[in-house]
């Protein structure tokens, strides 16, 4: 049961994430658990047997494909196939943008990327501001987001498959503090 509503509490964060893009949210942690299991626990959420994930080449070889289909049952895909791709550090390695975008008529058939921030990302790259504009963004606000560790190549591939609106991915960037910023495909993304 403790699992069920885990699964539930991830899943309304991650909702929140992406209906607020570029805004940091919560998910709940165990101050004693292994700060992979943050991850663990977003996959087990969002994949199951009736989807298909990538591995991106890269840092990811620190987390196999055979793990996440023990704790998911989701089976590995080539990128172009597949309904989400994990990435492991700052960059894909080119497979975001081989990930299934969708149609006009069905947008939603678009895949989902997500990154593991599990580095420093101060020690290897230094955070990004960007100006987001769109649906969630607040109107208030300045719009200014941050984002810890991604690489700035892999916001401009996101930019590019993103740039067909609705057509296009979602993305989820999450962080050992539990901490997850969401950047659906309908935010524009620019340089601050």
């Amino acid at each position: 049961m403790r699992s069920v509503l885990l699964h539930q509490r991830n899943f309304r964060v991650l909702l929140r994430a992406l209906s607020r893009p570029g805004t940091r949210c919560s998910l709940p942690t165990d101050p004693e658990g292994n700060k992979r299991d943050i991850l663990r626990a977003v996959l087990e959420t969002l994949l199951d047997i009736e989807v298909t994930f990538a591995l991106a080449a890269g840092e990811g070889k620190r987390l196999s494909e055979q793990e996440i289909t023990g704790w998911t049952h989701a089976q590995a895909a080539a990128p172009e196939e597949a309904d989400f791709l994990i990435v492991v550090g700052p960059e894909s390695g080119g497979a975001l943008e081989r990930l299934q975008r969708g149609s006009p008529e069905a947008p939603d058939s678009g895949a989902t990327a997500i990154f593991w921030m599990a580095g420093d990302p101060a020690r290897n790259h230094s955070h990004i501001q960007v100006r987001l504009s769109g649906p969630g963004v607040d109107p208030d606000a300045s719009g200014i987001a941050v984002l810890q560790g991604v690489s700035a190549r892999e916001l401009e591939a996101i930019r590019r498959v993103n740039a067909d609106f609705p057509c296009g991915i979602d993305c989820f960037f999450l962080y050992p503090d539990g901490g997850v910023v969401g950047l659906p495909r309908s935010v524009v993304i620019e340089e601050a």
